[in-house]
């Protein structure tokens, strides 16, 4: 039988896409990454990147195809070997 975690209440995240207010342990985390460049094909063309961390509810991650089960996860890197 698996151990409860006791951690008390958890942070409310705001899902990204609806607003919704989702518990931390429940919510999805996802970082894109961000690209800025002076599209410059020169030596003095600057480029940054940096990644921002989004949090989603399982729905919207869901339809966004951010969070898939993990038994379609595993059946696709299956299929991707062969």
């Amino acid at each position: 039988m698996a151990k409860k975690k006791r951690r008390g209440k958890e942070k409310l995240m705001i899902c990204a896409a609806c607003g919704r207010r989702v518990p931390r342990d429940k919510s999805v985390r996802y970082d894109r990454r961000v690209t800025y460049s002076t599209d410059l094909n020169s030596k003095d063309d600057i480029k940054s990147f940096h990644f921002i961390e989004a949090y989603y509810c399982i729905s919207c991650a869901k339809a966004m195809r951010i969070f898939e089960k993990k038994k379609s996860k595993l059946m696709k890197q299956r299929e991707e070997k062969v």
